[in-house]
């Protein structure tokens, strides 16, 4: 068994929610608002970290045997090069980097080696950072992690690539109103429900401009749908899909070539996206072909009438509310026609202005009349979730949040 810690996200909840759906509860050994232990037999690198949506870095961690500072030294000393980029963050502590790393330079120069310190005197860097200077080239960013009462040292094993999100995400507009979620709250969202099982089949009933689906044939999953009410919607997001298919395809046979294994096969990848009335989900024809329990339903739906600062009231909400609630009564109402009974993870709309929130509270009569039930995304003895066993995930500016939802059928 190793020991590893995971950095987290600005939306900590959610992130400790993915690290235990896919490292298992039972070995998450402390977590606070910035960082998680987990000790697993597992063998982590730059591949587990891109299939998490919540988890800045992974850090390899040993119990300290000696001072930090000998920790690092004795790490250089092992590259095999004498110009080396170091990065020193800490987590639970603070350290003086500016004058560890002056120590650290004077000793490695009488090794022959060249140091270089990136990073602020009070600030670990950011994944930006970590890329742009090469630390992952040697796995020169050393990290100090305090937490409850023990200590360790670690070296970063990887870190966050903002640029491979760059790449998949399909536009910088965060539209609420067709349902863009972030692609690192669509991962974060598959791990939950899938526990990284790619056998599974995935559909996005709302599927939007198909951030869901191209982030699911990105995990390895080989069964991927998608529909949604408007024509210009599923155009776009097939257009999408295809061409991330296609940039995919290219990029796996240069892999082949220089004799190399991809993560995934995308050759076994079976895809289709078409218009459907998400309120007549029991009559889509993915069920002509698709097993409901071995399908996992991962969506935003419609987040109804954009609001602003403007149009923000009580009645303005209440209008919306009552507007969702036929929307979603249709469409729960048809999975229970359809008997489904595969696992169903969405995000509804919440809206705050100022300290004041009001919630889509609708929607747990909906789900609970229909013969589903919550079920918890975190263990309740941590108490992360809401009273009704959700998480929440909200951006400051945003007037509407997204409160997450994971829903089986009721035994």
């Amino acid at each position: 068994m190793s020991l590893y810690a995971f950095t987290l996200g600005r939306q900590y909840k959610l992130s400790i929610a993915e690290i235990g759906s896919v490292f298992g509860w039972e070995n998450i050994r402390d977590f606070d608002r910035d960082i998680a232990i987990v000790e697993t037999e597992k063998i982590l690198d730059t591949n587990t970290l891109h299939l998490l949506g919540g988890t800045i870095r992974i850090i390899s961690l040993q119990i300290p045997k000696a001072g930090f500072k000998e920790y690092i030294e004795s790490h250089i000393k092992k590259i095999q090069s004498d110009k080396i980029n170091i990065a020193l963050s800490a987590y639970g502590d603070e350290i003086d980097r500016k004058n560890l790393s002056s120590n650290i330079k004077n000793t490695m120069k009488k090794h022959g080696k060249n140091i270089r310190y990136v990073g602020e005197n009070h600030k670990n860097i950011n994944a930006g950072s970590y890329k742009k200077n090469r630390l992952g080239k040697y796995q020169t960013e050393y990290n100090l992690v305090n937490i409850g009462e023990k200590t360790y040292f670690g070296i970063t094993l990887a870190c966050q690539d903002v640029d491979a999100y760059a790449r998949r995400d399909i536009t910088k507009i965060r539209d609420m109103e067709i349902g863009m979620m972030p692609p690192k709250l669509v991962q974060i969202l598959l791990n939950i429900a899938s526990h990284q099982d790619t056998t599974k089949t995935i559909y996005d009933p709302f599927c939007g401009l198909g951030t869901t689906l191209i982030e699911a044939i990105d995990a390895g999953f080989h069964a991927v749908y998608g529909s949604d009410l408007n024509p210009e919607m599923v155009a776009n997001s097939k257009n999408s899909v295809s061409n991330f298919v296609h940039e995919e395809e290219k990029w796996q046979q240069k892999i082949r070539e220089k004799g190399g294994t991809p993560r995934h096969d995308i050759r076994t990848l079976q895809w289709d996206i078409w218009q459907q009335n998400a309120e007549k989900i029991d009559e889509s024809p993915i069920w002509k072909h698709s097993d409901p329990s071995q399908t996992i339903i991962i969506s935003e739906g419609f987040l109804g009438e954009i609001v602003t600062r403007n149009t923000f009231s009580k009645e303005k909400i209440q209008t919306i509310r009552n507007h969702l609630k036929v929307l979603y009564s249709h469409f729960f109402h048809g999975l229970k026609c359809l008997h489904f009974d595969g696992s169903i993870i969405m995000s509804f709309p919440f809206w705050k202005k100022d300290r004041e929130c009001i919630y889509f509270r609708e929607i747990y009569q909906i789900i609970r009349e229909n013969g589903f039930a919550i079920k918890p995304m975190v263990p309740e003895k941590y108490d992360l979730m809401t009273k009704e066993n959700t998480l929440l995930y909200a951006r400051k500016t945003h007037l509407v949040g997204r409160e997450i939802i994971l829903i089986q059928k009721q035994k």
